[in-house]
């Protein structure tokens, strides 16, 4: 066969699977300029991992107020989530069928929103007084761990805390793939008092304690931790986990004027990632937190 024949049906067939892959995957714009935005591979290496910690705040736009007539809407967050082409998400303060949410099932709504799979994990039953006349309707509000890849729930556990305390949870899980990253989606008390601190010092050596019985590594956790970067709760996290960006943590709340780093992610054993990227995204509206996306390279 001639060379220049047999180098036009090359072209021919390689521009035949990009059309294909780009009709099989029409993402939007947002997604795609993302994609780009970040190195396929660091040093000739690859094996990246897109992660994000995201407090959603209900669905609740920041300054708004829970009533009847209240638009919960998940566009707004689930393109966020899009533009950033993650591979996990840790989602903190979601409802399931909850009266004062208008008994939305929000993971199914964020899920869609996003593209992702979803797992939702109760913390405590809510119902709400919005709607007194039609008596104690109860639904569920907690954490989400999103994922590009299927998840499995490896296990989730209540937090030590007194019943003073409103519950909060631990959930786990990890992606099913061959090689599988274990991740932890936590929301520690919020209450800002020594008691609490020390409560929430004990909920960080709990979740620890579990990973490394459990053998769970590699291992991320993120959440909302209601904790400043000099804190004991901090420091009891540093302890075995590698905090990303620290000693570069920007603050993450409030949304429109952050003055305080409450959100974190971090890794275990320190071997495990490098990292390569770590920033605050600057959406001011769409909840009381500023979302903290990192990417990091998995190491094998």
């Amino acid at each position: 066969m001639p060379r220049r024949f047999l180098s036009f049906c090359i072209v021919i067939a390689a521009l035949t699977v990009w059309s294909f892959l780009l009709a099989a995957d029409p993402a939007p714009a947002s997604v795609a300029a993302a994609a780009l935005a970040v190195p396929v591979t660091l040093s000739g290496k690859q094996h990246l991992l897109r992660v994000a910690t995201y407090n959603v705040h209900i669905g609740l736009e920041l300054g708004g107020e829970l009533n009847e007539k209240t638009v919960l809407d998940f566009r707004k967050i689930g393109t966020l989530l899009r533009a950033l082409n993650l591979d996990l998400v840790a989602v903190n303060e979601i409802d399931s069928g909850c009266q004062r949410t208008h008994y939305a099932h929000q993971p199914a709504l964020l899920s869609k929103e996003a593209g992702m799979g979803i797992v939702f994990a109760q913390s405590r039953a809510i119902s709400s007084d919005l709607y007194p006349e039609q008596g104690p309707v109860w639904g569920g509000y907690g954490v989400a761990a999103m994922g590009r890849k299927p998840l499995e729930v490896v296990e989730q556990f209540a937090l030590p805390l007194p019943e003073t305390l409103e519950p909060r949870t631990a959930l786990i899980v990890r992606t099913v793939e061959k090689e599988p990253v274990y991740f932890v989606v936590t929301h520690l008390p919020w209450e800002q008092t020594p008691e609490v601190e020390a409560l929430r010092v004990k909920c960080v050596e709990e979740i620890t304690r579990r990973v490394k019985a459990g053998g769970y590594a590699p291992a991320l956790i993120a959440g909302d931790f209601n904790a400043q970067a000099d804190s004991s709760t901090i420091n009891a996290l540093r302890k075995e986990w590698t905090v990303v960006g620290d000693g570069d943590l920007e603050p993450t709340f409030p949304a429109d004027k952050p003055r305080v780093r409450l959100d974190y992610i971090a890794f275990t054993p320190k071997e495990a990632f490098e990292v390569v990227d770590h920033k605050v995204v600057e959406e001011r509206k769409a909840s009381d937190h500023r979302p903290f996306a990192v990417t990091l390279h998995r190491k094998h």
